[in-house]
């Protein structure tokens, strides 16, 4: 099938091949990340893993020199080392010494606090997008002041792409005091070569924790976090496909207007494919990306014979076939084995829960085979004198 649009043939537009292969690559690498990623402790717990709390939780446990991962100050000392290499002269790593960290204290996400010293760092996480409140940041500073600490940072947590704090109604000594002591941070960001290594949570903290820690279970939790970080980055953006296609359009609306045409085509692709069946076969009368024989009967029952066509997870065009007896409640009996006899065998057919002959055939590459069963089971149709009107 070829498409045609106002100013070409896609198909033979040599440029926009060119174009939908690099999308295709960069497409295909960011699903074989997600694949990789898939099977994740975190993920498994939990549906809800983007929850900004989980995050909090998890970047507390693992911060506090006193948690249960047993291992004092190591993941501590490598995160606020972290900070230091982003902004050196915010604090010093021994004005922390005495360092304890709380979680939902005074209602910020995570401080890190030194009564010793008089010092704080607020960790304000923003992985899962949550808007600021009023005078949010304000409002914290003001609280530890009150309770004689004076905020030294504030690490504002994004997931990927760096923001700040929403600074309405905040007064201009307030504005000023942030500029000072904000650290942006994204929990991830695409490294593009060794040589451009981001500062992001994973280069600052995970990954040299999973480096460090000395417990292999704790090792095991930092690669899992890494892994669900980049897994939710990944879900909620594709950058590397989008960033492509946005230059592009941006350089060429032509390619706008062909990619969109291309889209309705891949959307409008199953029916063509249902089409072209209800073509070939007669018998298989035209549906909604599908294609059925009318009911049949075949020893005093009835039978059904339908063809779907869907692509499926975006990544394959499949023919779903599907056979069922209609009374099989009543009688007990599959008739539908019975009907197909050796088809089953030849063509792979099995049975499923649902009592249901089926199979998968993706296009194009089980084409021929699936054109040679659905020929079979029509023949068998012939053979039985079973059809009906």
């Amino acid at each position: 099938m070829l498409i045609e649009t106002a100013n070409s043939n896609l198909f033979e537009d040599q440029f926009f091949l060119q174009y939908l292969d690099i999308i295709s690559k960069k497409v295909k690498n960011s699903d074989e990340l997600k694949s990789q990623l898939d099977f994740n402790i975190f993920s498994l717990v939990t549906e809800k893993y983007h929850l900004e709390n989980l995050h909090s939780d998890i970047i507390y446990k693992l911060l506090d020199p006193n948690g249960e991962h047993k291992e004092d100050r190591t993941f501590l000392n490598i995160f606020l080392n972290g900070l230091l290499e982003k902004k050196p002269a915010l604090f010093r790593i021994g004005d922390f010494e005495k360092a304890k960290v709380e979680r939902e204290k005074n209602r910020i996400d995570i401080t890190i606090t030194d009564e010793n010293s008089g010092f704080a760092i607020i960790i304000e996480n923003k992985i899962n997008g949550a808007i600021d409140q009023d005078r949010q940041i304000p409002n914290y500073i003001a609280k530890l002041m009150d309770k004689g600490l004076e905020t030294k940072a504030v690490v504002y947590l994004t997931l990927h792409g760096e923001s700040e704090p929403d600074q309405t109604n905040w007064e201009p000594s307030h504005v000023k005091e942030l500029t000072e002591k904000l650290i942006k941070l994204q929990a991830y960001q695409y490294k593009g070569s060794d040589k451009d290594m981001p500062m992001d949570l994973l280069n600052l903290w995970i990954e040299k924790c999973a480096k460090e820690a000395s417990k292999e279970n704790n090792r095991e939790i930092f690669n899992q976090y890494k892994n669900l970080i980049i897994k939710i980055a990944s879900k909620m953006e594709n950058n590397y496909a989008n960033k492509f296609m946005f230059d592009t359009f941006l350089g060429d609306t032509v390619y706008l207007k062909k990619s969109l045409d291309f889209y309705s085509s891949m959307e409008s692709f199953p029916q063509y494919l249902a089409n072209e069946i209800s073509n070939k076969y007669a018998k298989f009368k035209l549906g909604i990306n599908s294609a059925a024989i009318p009911p049949f009967k075949f020893d005093g029952t009835k039978i059904v014979c339908v063809l779907t066509i869907e692509l499926k997870d975006k990544k394959d065009f499949i023919y779903q076939l599907r056979i069922w007896d209609l009374n099989y409640e009543a009688h007990g009996i599959n008739k539908v084995k019975v009907f197909l006899r050796n088809i089953m065998d030849e063509y792979k057919l099995f049975e499923n829960d649902n009592n249901e002959i089926s199979r998968t055939f993706s296009f194009p590459t089980d084409l021929k085979e699936l054109h040679n069963c659905l020929g079979a089971i029509i023949a068998q149709l012939e053979k039985n004198n079973t059809f009906e009107q």
